[in-house]
């Protein structure tokens, strides 16, 4: 197992995603971490990518958790779990334009009404690396339209740098 990644939802329970070969499993617990459950699979990502601080990312809202993966073609595959439920499903993919996140790094984070976000390194365009954003709310079957939030002014954004967001609601 490898890359994991920790999220809690509203009501407490930690759940960690992590990665093994092409599949995304999920463990969680409702102890504050003292057990977790038996692995749980949320999906399989063709030709994953894991380790370097890319790998399956976890976020969760009032409602969902969602994770989203990277595969070695540089597309973003995205999951989600409706609490209620309890039940993994695969949903839209993330980016709008296919093979553009070939670096793997992307962050993901939520707010109080169930939107998503997630940040990532893409090559649209010009071959150099951008940060794009996309947006997604619940029951996330589709993403926003993409949008180029930075891009160098100069020259390309390292290629070993994974972006970050936090979102703070209203």
């Amino acid at each position: 197992a490898r890359q994991p990644q920790i999220s809690v939802t509203k009501d407490g329970t930690v759940q960690v995603v992590y990665g093994k070969e092409d599949v995304i499993y999920c463990v969680t617990s409702t102890d504050n971490g003292n057990s977790f459950s038996e692995p749980v699979i949320v999906g399989k990502v063709k030709d994953l990518l894991l380790g370097m601080a890319m790998g399956p990312q976890i976020a969760s809202s009032a409602t969902h958790s969602l994770v989203t993966a990277i595969d070695k073609k540089g597309n973003i595959h995205s999951f989600a779990l409706a609490h209620k439920i309890n039940k993994w499903t695969k949903t839209a993919q993330v980016n709008d334009v296919a093979g553009v996140a070939a670096e793997g790094f992307i962050s993901i984070a939520s707010d109080e009404n169930d939107t998503f976000y997630a940040v990532w390194l893409d090559v649209r365009g010009n071959n150099k690396n951008k940060i794009v954003l996309a947006s997604a709310k619940a029951p996330l079957r589709n993403w926003s339209t993409n949008k180029v939030i930075y891009q160098s002014p100069v020259s390309t954004l390292s290629v070993f740098c994974k972006p970050n967001i936090v979102v703070k609601s209203k």
